[in-house]
């Protein structure tokens, strides 16, 4: 099991951005035609990965990201955090899906979906609870890098389809604007990444 006091959580938070800054300097110096011809040679052995990888194209052609991020600690008490919320529950038609399950102490599991959350403040937490009735608040923390990304790449919901910035899908949208606080729907490889990082033991139940 993680520990949030060891390494396992830097080398978790450090092999995420790695990766992440390898596949940038890949498509930034690399020739399309190259690309292609490398990733149908890694689609015999990496069939999952082939997904992420032309999702992450037309971003990378339009758009050099910020992969500066800063390196996650190896303390419980250096870690920077960032608090996210799921309303989820509800009675009748006023529901909303169970995709993050309490598995233990402050421990989950993030269903492989499309998962909306909010952060910044439980403003839109309390709007949603007063639109379904009898539902419950899942709060769980992440590091800060996680939330920085989110925000470098999450995009208006109000166009998203034809903006080029959308990653054919991949790209967070920033969802209700006209309701309070900070909402996001995350497609469902954010949800994996959520679920590879996010601060174990700090999953509350409300």
């Amino acid at each position: 099991m993680p520990n949030v006091a060891g390494g396992t959580l830097r080398r978790t938070g450090e092999a995420t951005k790695q990766e992440f800054a390898s596949t940038v300097d890949y498509y930034f110096n690399t020739s399309l035609s190259q690309q292609w011809s490398d990733t149908k040679v890694q689609l015999k052995s990496m069939v999952t990965d082939v997904r992420f990888y032309e999702n992450l194209v037309p971003l990378l052609l339009t758009k050099k990201p910020n992969t500066n991020f800063a390196v996650a600690p190896t303390t419980a008490k250096e870690i920077e955090t960032v608090t996210y919320y799921r309303v989820q529950g509800g009675v009748g038609n006023a529901t909303s899906k169970s995709l993050i399950q309490m598995t233990g102490e402050g421990e989950a599991i993030f269903s492989d979906a499309t998962i909306n959350v909010s952060t910044g403040s439980m403003e839109h937490v309390n709007h949603f609870m007063s639109l379904r009735p009898n539902s419950t608040v899942i709060s769980f923390d992440v590091p800060k890098w996680l939330d920085e990304m989110v925000q470098e790449y999450a995009i208006p919901q109000k166009g998203y389809n034809k903006n080029p910035l959308n990653m054919k899908g991949m790209a967070p949208k920033i969802v209700d604007p006209t309701t309070p606080g900070l909402s996001y729907e995350l497609p469902s490889e954010w949800a994996k990444w959520f679920q590879e990082n996010y601060v174990k033991g700090s999953v509350k139940v409300k």
